[in-house]
């Protein structure tokens, strides 16, 4: 890469308070949650959920449907549950293209922040309500660990605070390394970014095969050549198609994506 165009990568990253962002971000999962349609949630080790956060560390997650209609509290209808795992219950919902409304957070009080609809003016309210853990999740939980818990004694802090089970489903779709008990830090805070703008200089166009992403730049990859995330250098940088990523050495993973499969259709090739 030119000098210039190094010069240029760097100046535009500088222009983004990337860590009053990070700082944001951990923030609000650790208190009010995050929005999530559950493409940013993980199921790992025993189906326990995880996401990755602005700072690239993997955290456990709760899970929730975070909106409920005025006139369904009205009827009777009980505020929605909490998960934790990837349940018979969260499975069917995603299946079903009913992931949304969920927020995804670290909260530990029994507390969930939510919304409230339709009220008596047509509006909407937020408040904090006390949720109830899925009975799917209890008794995975109870198998799991070989305990007997209710719903009223499961604890969630003690649940948060015990190390990620990475277990031998493999953790390919996490794009990290497999050690999740120390937190990892790979990427960099502003990745992102860093991402973005080298595609941008390269013009949107796949350093191996050539093909032109202009059009479609979710599609484009931007991959460490000597697989160390943390290593940013430019030269250690190629922009890629999400085909010839999948291709490059222990990346077969990629091919597991839906995006992957999106692309060869985009392309005509399936």
């Amino acid at each position: 890469m030119q000098l210039t165009q190094f010069q240029e990568l760097w100046r535009v990253i500088a222009l983004y308070d990337v860590d009053k962002i990070t700082q944001t971000e951990i923030k609000t999962f650790n208190e009010t949650g995050l929005t999530t349609n559950l493409s940013d949630v993980f199921h790992i080790g025993d189906n326990e959920l995880v996401t990755v956060l602005a700072d690239g560390s993997v955290r456990k997650t709760i899970v929730y449907i975070s909106e409920i209609k005025q006139w369904g509290l009205e009827k009777g209808f009980t505020y929605p549950k909490f998960h934790i795992y990837n349940c018979k219950t969260l499975s069917q919902m995603a299946q079903n293209n009913r992931s949304y409304r969920y927020k995804k957070t670290s909260r530990y009080d029994g507390l969930f922040l939510m919304v409230i609809s339709g009220n008596d003016y047509g509006q909407s309210e937020t408040q904090f309500i006390e949720l109830e853990l899925c009975k799917n999740c209890l008794n995975l939980y109870n198998h799991i660990h070989n305990t007997q818990y209710e719903k009223k004694d499961f604890n969630i802090k003690q649940y948060l605070d015990a190390p990620i089970h990475v277990g031998t489903p493999s953790l390919d779709n996490l794009h990290f390394e497999d050690d999740l008990e120390t937190v990892p830090v790979h990427y960099a805070q502003n990745w992102k970014q860093i991402s973005n703008e080298l595609k941008r200089l390269k013009n949107y166009t796949c350093q191996k095969c050539g093909i032109d992403l202009q059009n479609a730049p979710q599609y484009l990859h931007t991959h460490h050549m000597d697989s160390n995330p943390s290593n940013n250098i430019v030269d250690n940088l190629k922009v890629l198609c999400i085909r010839c990523h999948a291709e490059e050495f222990n990346h077969h993973h990629i091919k597991t994506d839906p995006m992957y499969w999106a692309f060869l259709e985009h392309q005509g090739i399936v």
